[in-house]
C-alpha cells in the first residue's frame, strides 16, 4: 500500500533549487541576508536575474522559516 504524504509533511521534491538557493546564499553575502531576514522577498526577487522554482506548498515552508544563520535556515530545510 503506498503512503500518500500531505503537502505540509512532504519533503522538499525540488533538491535541485534548494541547492542553488542555498548556494546563492554561500557565495553572495547581500542575498544571504535578504533569506535570513525576508526569507519571501529572497525568493521572489531571486538571485542575480536567476528564479527559483518552488511549488507553493515549497515556498510556504520556506518562507516560514525563522533563522539567525544559513547554517540553522539548512538545518531547519532538513528538519521539515
Amino acid at each position: 500500500m503506498k503512503t500518500i504524504e500531505s503537502p505540509t509533511t512532504a519533503p522538499y521534491r525540488n533538491q535541485g533549487e534548494i541547492s542553488r538557493m542555498l548556494t546563492a546564499a554561500v557565495v553572495n553575502e547581500t542575498f544571504r541576508k535578504m533569506l535570513l531576514a525576508n526569507p519571501e522577498q529572497a525568493l521572489t526577487k531571486g538571485y542575480r536575474g536567476e528564479v527559483f522554482h518552488f511549488s507553493k506548498e515549497e515556498k510556504s515552508r520556506l518562507v516560514s522559516i525563522r533563522a539567525t544563520s544559513l547554517t540553522d535556515f539548512a538545518a531547519q530545510i532538513s528538519s521539515q
